[in-house]
């Protein structure tokens, strides 16, 4: 595969069709072109540590060019894809608790997989492939070439992937706006024949698949087959990824924790581990908006308050929430109105 270089001759005629395709300016295109032709193709990076294997990533954050021009390739091209039955991760109105529901909610095996180094793995090549592929009936309503077609699929692959450190070949990079969304498109096939194996192994259909980032989880109502592995083992290496072997693991439902849920009481659960990691921080929120907050804290508090009511109606809907998730109406309230009121000046200065 040779190597794709930057450049920034692009005709009259294609910056025209991508100002139409990302309803955006010439200008912002360009500083997004500019940025991607420099150093570090664009991006800011940090390396974080994950818990607990103490591995540390390198996380990409887009410069304001790119992040803009990003955004808009996610929410006017990738959103607009058809997507595999078989995803639930960074899809709207799709998330892991769907997942999980999908296996736990019938008895029987489960079997758990992981891919090694999946958005690292995942090159120019593949996202450019699938996106071409996707695109090419609504490309063809601008009177493109296949030349051009090729060149506009281009510009928009090269602000979404980045050369890792000493590699040659760009790749997906982590912590971006469209890596995941880019990711599920190159799946989309690779989910397929997923699909498509499942129904070989187990024609009743009783053989369920979904794939949350690069988990893959299968269940089944009796045994998993046993030519499972070695079947995916050798599908997915036909596509170029890797499971990791560490990670791989079978249980029985009752023992099972899909994406860090359970089943518990003929119902959907948190492990306890969780609901009391996710009670301390339902006392940390208490004594944050008790004491002295700034302005920060306070919208800091209304972001955790929203993201615990999400995760809490997403796994127990109407159902009455375990003791120490409630949240009083009283320090609700409190939140949601502090929320929108103007900062004092002793929050100023705190601030």
């Amino acid at each position: 595969m040779r190597r794709i270089e930057v450049t920034s001759q692009l005709s009259p005629k294609l910056k025209q069709a991508l100002q139409t395709l990302l309803d955006l300016d010439q200008e912002t295109l360009e500083a997004a072109w500019h940025s991607c032709s420099q150093k570090g193709r664009g991006y800011f990076t940090q390396k974080i540590r994950q818990a607990p294997s103490g591995k540390i990533r390198e996380i990409h954050i887009a410069q304001p060019a790119m992040h803009t021009v990003q955004q808009r390739i996610l929410k006017r091209v990738l959103y607009s894809l058809p997507i595999s039955k078989a995803a639930f991760g960074g899809i709207p109105k799709r998330s892991h608790v769907g997942a999980a529901k999908t296996h736990l909610q019938q008895a029987g095996e489960i079997l758990q997989c992981d891919i090694v180094n999946a958005f690292s793995t995942t090159s120019y090549h593949q996202v450019s492939k699938a996106l071409r592929s996707r695109l090419k009936s609504t490309l063809v309503a601008f009177s493109l070439t296949a030349e051009e077609r090729r060149a506009l699929v281009g510009f928009l692959v090269h602000l979404m992937v980045v050369s890792p450190a000493g590699g040659r070949f760009p790749k997906l990079p982590l912590g971006t706006p469209t890596s995941l969304a880019a990711f599920n498109l190159v799946w989309a096939e690779i989910d397929a024949e997923i699909i498509k194996l499942c129904h070989q192994l187990s024609p009743n259909d009783e053989l369920r698949y979904t794939r949350y980032v690069d988990d893959l989880t299968f269940s089944s109502n009796q045994h998993i087959p046993q030519e499972l592995m070695p079947r995916l083992v050798y599908l997915l290496k036909k596509h170029g990824y890797t499971l990791n072997e560490e990670k791989t693991r079978r249980a029985h439902r009752d023992q099972a924790i899909i994406h860090g849920l359970c089943w518990r009481n003929e119902q959907l659960d948190l492990p306890d581990q969780s609901i009391l990691n996710l009670a301390k921080r339902v006392h940390r929120l208490q004594a944050l908006v008790t004491g002295h907050p700034t302005p920060q804290q306070w919208q800091h508090a209304s972001q955790l308050l929203k993201e615990l009511d999400f995760l809490v109606q997403e796994v127990y809907g109407e159902e009455s929430r375990p003791q120490g998730l409630v949240v009083s109406s009283a320090l609700r309230q409190l939140i949601n109105t502090k929320q929108h009121q103007p900062a004092r000046w002793a929050d100023e200065l705190w601030g």
